[in-house]
């Protein structure tokens, strides 16, 4: 496994962890057909992967366990068995196998029949020109947890009676469960310290390029250039303690940031240092799921990040910047760090980028270009401010030391309409840098946001 790596797409990795598994769990078994199945009821849909006995697929599994183990490149053989996904009711996937984790026999029949069958008629040289018949024997080794809900079922399939045996033999049932916990473990370690998979993660949709309508949250240390050349000019800072004081800035409102997003069910998908974006509402529970849950939990956390690099600023200022000493050397007149938050909700692009060895998943697109320029204005927008009058109209006549006093978040009207509840505001129009025409936001404040009473709602 050493030539796995996070830089390769979520699919490419999955299989070549699980077509080499099903090989060597075919080859130790008196299965003819060994499977993987993925099951999304909420979507209505199953995704299966098999391993038989055509001569294509020994080929390429014996190419595969051969790069892995002279590492000679990092991408995996694009010629592995793909997924194939089956469309089902809400039912009928549902009741597909047992919830439980302990390994089980069943006579083949319903649905989990008629899925063996088709995938028989695509794919006969891997069962050998069997075909899957109405009470054939099977094994089921559940891959899925108690912990991990969302792994799949592993299932062994030969004509007739002929897996009865291996099914009753207690030494085979320990050989497999044995394995069945190995792989488990590799399922879990790989995917969550390399794609951040958790419990409820549904592997086959996760990381999958395509457009989903998401909520957008970009964060950013407001006017951080100032900031930067505030510090150059402190003359009681020698050379380490100002790169120390920048770094230590950086650093928190990452770590300030990022927690406020992951502990509200998000996901840092860019970062730059003085900012980022997070995804929120990227695998709802089930499809056409409401926006309202995506966005409720970036506001909740734009609230706590708010609050928190608010609460860290101060004692930044004291023990970082020395800001009582800063006056006496420096010709700038004041210095206030904090941070502006940009909200969207809408349809978005996702897809791998970079070379082959090293691609990252990422939202690229016009909506994320709306809301990093939607962050450059957070906060520039005054209460005093008319319905079409902002800051933006006339930057020239704006103190500088004024400009961000103003609630920090910003919501599109895409996102504000969705959850005018939970921030009870007005919106204004205003005109954003590099766009003509005006563009509806809606400024609010942490204090503004009735998070809590709506909690039950959403």
């Amino acid at each position: 496994m050493s030539s796995l790596t996070p830089n390769i797409p979520l699919q490419d990795n999955l299989r070549a962890v699980m077509v080499p598994a099903l090989a060597k769990l075919k080859r130790y078994s008196k299965a003819v057909v060994t499977f993987h199945f993925f099951v999304n009821p909420f979507y209505q849909e199953v995704h299966a992967l098999l391993c038989g006995g055509s001569s294509k697929t020994h080929n390429v599994v014996r190419k595969e366990r051969s790069r892995r183990t002279e590492a000679r490149e990092l991408k995996p053989a694009e010629s592995l068995p793909s997924y194939t996904d089956i469309r089902m009711t809400v039912e009928a996937a549902s009741n597909l196998f047992r919830d439980q984790d302990e390994e089980y026999r069943i006579p083949l029949k319903g649905d989990l029949l008629h899925i063996m069958q088709g995938l028989a008629r695509s794919y006969p040289d891997e069962f050998e020109h069997h075909q899957p018949r109405n009470g054939d024997v099977v094994i089921v080794l559940p891959l899925r947890s108690a912990e991990y809900p969302k792994l799949g079922y592993f299932v062994l399939w030969s004509p007739e009676t002929i897996l009865r045996e291996a099914a009753d033999n207690r030494g085979d049932q320990e050989i497999r469960c044995i394995f069945q916990e190995r792989l488990r473990q590799v399922l879990v370690r790989i995917f969550t310290n390399y794609y951040g998979m958790a419990p409820s993660t549904y592997l086959p949709s996760y990381y999958k390029p395509g457009r989903k309508r998401v909520t957008l949250l970009c964060a950013e240390i407001r006017d951080f250039s100032r900031i930067w050349a505030n510090i150059e000019q402190h003359g009681a800072l020698d050379f380490n303690k100002k790169k120390q004081c920048r770094l230590s800035l950086l650093d928190q409102f990452g770590k300030i940031a990022a927690l406020a997003v992951e502990t509200n069910c998000g996901r840092i998908d860019q970062n730059w240092g003085s900012g980022l974006v997070g995804v929120f509402g990227e695998y709802p529970a089930a499809p056409e799921g409401s926006p309202r849950a995506g966005l409720k939990d970036a506001l909740s956390a734009s609230s706590s990040m708010s609050a928190s690099f608010d609460e860290y600023a101060k004692l930044w200022m004291q023990h970082e910047f020395n800001g009582k000493d800063f006056h006496e050397y420096s010709t700038y007149l004041n210095i206030d760090p904090s941070i502006g938050i940009a909200i969207d909700w809408g349809p978005v692009l996702f897809d791998y980028f970079g070379s082959a060895d090293h691609r990252v998943f990422m939202a690229v697109g016009e909506r994320v270009g709306f809301v990093k320029e939607l962050v450059s204005v957070a906060g520039r927008i005054h209460a005093e401010d008319g319905p079409s009058g902002p800051y933006w109209d006339s930057p020239a006549n704006i103190d500088w030391r004024e400009e961000f006093r103003g609630p920090p978040i910003l919501l599109s009207q895409a996102a504000w309409s969705h959850v005018t509840d939970i921030a009870p505001a007005s919106c204004r129009n205003i005109t954003l840098p590099g766009r003509f025409g005006r563009t509806a936001v809606c400024p609010v404040t942490p204090a503004g946001l009735a998070l809590k009473s709506v909690s039950a709602s959403v």
